[in-house]
């Protein structure tokens, strides 16, 4: 029964809005969200790794997207309906950092919101990263880079599950599959990308994100953050985290146990 409401909750309440944020007329929108039926229904039934091509527009901009599963739409309720990282940013914004950019969702968000600036997306699952590459190659302000954010350049262990978002340099369980990926740290993102400091930056890293708040000079990085904490992820207290943002107007949103979106500007002086 709950796998039924969950169903139906996708179809009638999830899908019409999703189709409703990608496409522009009345036509265009009964059109998407049939196609948006059609293909959740028959990938969790019997097509489950046929992807499917859809046309879509946001912003008055036109783009194409490759969708592989249902969590792809999950995803893309999270950032175009439920508005995740829609956040107004009192200046302009023309440089985004994207840690953790899985197959592009936020980069693709940024680039449609702030076509006019730079984006520096890093993913360090192969698979995935050869995905985003793919996906945002229609988007030239987007530069993708193979790395997972770490306290050390050079390599560190990547651990992976079925679902790609938990995706993860921290293990969650004892004998959790791995693969080695390039690491880098953010003094190497200043040097792979040429930008000393970013005008945003968003991150949902499973945890990794203790090596953005353990850096020492976090307000000489960035102007702004928004991101996803996850407390049960990594050994650092909401204090502490607190303490790093120090020179931020600092905003906490619960998710649920141990997990919070914050939003983080640096502070002006008069």
């Amino acid at each position: 029964m709950k796998h039924i409401n969950s169903q139906l909750y996708r179809i009638f309440q999830q899908l019409p809005k999703l189709a409703s944020a990608l496409s522009d007329s009345l036509a265009g929108k009964l059109f998407l969200y049939l196609k948006l039926v059609y293909f959740s229904v028959s990938r969790k039934k019997f097509l489950k790794n046929r992807s499917l091509k859809f046309n879509l527009k946001y912003n008055n901009k036109k783009f194409d997207l490759n969708i592989q599963n249902n969590s792809d739409i999950a995803v893309l309720v999270e950032i175009f309906v439920l508005n995740e990282y829609s956040w107004k940013i009192p200046f302009e914004v023309s440089s985004v950092l994207d840690l953790g950019a899985h197959w592009g969702d936020t980069a693709l968000y940024y680039s449609l919101t702030n076509p006019d600036s730079k984006i520096f997306s890093f993913e360090p699952m192969p698979t995935i990263y050869k995905r985003l590459t793919d996906v945002v190659s229609q988007f030239p302000n987007i530069s993708t880079y193979n790395a997972a954010l770490s306290n050390r350049d050079g390599e560190i262990s990547f651990y992976f599950s079925e679902n790609t978002l938990g995706n993860s340099v921290m293990e969650r369980n004892k004998g959790q599959s791995s693969i080695t990926v390039p690491a880098v740290t953010i003094d190497g993102i200043r040097e792979k990308t040429g930008i000393q400091k970013f005008d945003l930056v968003k991150f949902d890293i499973e945890g990794s994100e203790k090596f953005l708040f353990e850096y020492p000079n976090l307000s000489g990085f960035a102007r702004s953050l928004i991101g996803e904490i996850h407390l049960d992820l990594m050994p650092l207290s909401l204090e502490e985290i607190k303490e790093s943002l120090n020179g931020f107007e600092v905003e906490f949103k619960r998710l649920k146990a141990h997990r919070y979106i914050v939003t983080a500007i640096e502070k002006t002086t008069d």
